[in-house]
């Protein structure tokens, strides 16, 4: 992984939200208080599992990289809810769904990343007129009919990544982020809050990071290498 001295680069970690009983322990017995308490507070046990399995295996990941204990890792969590490393040179943003967790992390400014199944596609007819532009959806209208589920889903997955990279996530209008939205072209941010001079100073890569599986990484600056890679709790893989 990149370390301070090298190069910016954008590190992505897929990861399974599955984990056996002696796993949940070890990814649990890793958690501050707060992020216990925190876990404690979920109505839902299935939701309380892929916090503790999300959190727990982040702080694994983060701690190799900074040569340390998952447990000794400093983070804090805003009040949008975006994990930070406590003066760390690099910014992380985590996402999970439907089971895969992805996770990245760089030297780069107001990183975010956004992860979603090809089978939400399907429920993004109902959603377009809350979630996307009206420029989107003039993008889409001139699409073929077969395309616009999934393009709609990755013009989707680019928005929040970009909202969770300015930190505000979906606290604010996600149609004031207007993005490409025809997949046969390079993603892109169009304009964010109207202005397309902001917009341009941003860089957004659509990512395939498993079959079955969109995302999009987006932050604040020029492009630099991405390096994706699935981890294993034993080790990683490219």
């Amino acid at each position: 992984m990149s370390g301070p001295g090298r190069d910016p680069r954008v590190d992505l970690w897929t990861f399974s939200l599955t984990a056996g009983s002696a796993r949940l322990q070890e990814l649990e017995s890793w958690l501050t208080p707060a992020e216990r308490q925190r876990a404690d507070r979920y109505h839902f046990d299935s939701d309380r599992y892929r916090f503790v399995v999300s959190r727990g295996t982040l702080r694994q990941i983060v701690g190799r990289r900074l040569e340390t204990q998952p447990g000794r890792v400093p983070i804090a969590t805003t009040p949008q809810g975006k994990p930070v490393v406590v003066d760390a040179p690099f910014e992380l943003s985590l996402s999970h769904s439907a089971g895969l967790g992805l996770l990245a992390v760089g030297k780069v400014e107001h990183l975010g990343v956004d992860l979603e199944p090809w089978t939400r596609a399907q429920d993004m007819a109902a959603l377009e007129a809350i979630a996307l532009s009206p420029g989107e959806r003039h993008q889409l209208s001139e699409l073929p009919d077969a395309l616009r589920p999934a393009a709609a889903l990755s013009a989707w997955v680019q928005k929040e990544a970009c909202l969770k990279g300015r930190g505000t996530g979906l606290l604010v209008d996600p149609r004031t982020v207007e993005v490409r939205v025809d997949l046969r072209q390079p993603g892109r941010l169009i304009r964010i809050d109207g202005c397309g001079r902001e917009a341009d100073r941003w860089t957004v890569q659509r990512l395939a990071p498993r079959p079955g599986y969109t995302a999009a990484v987006a932050w604040r600056g020029p492009t630099v290498p991405i390096l994706a890679r699935t981890f294993q709790p034993g080790g990683c893989s490219p």
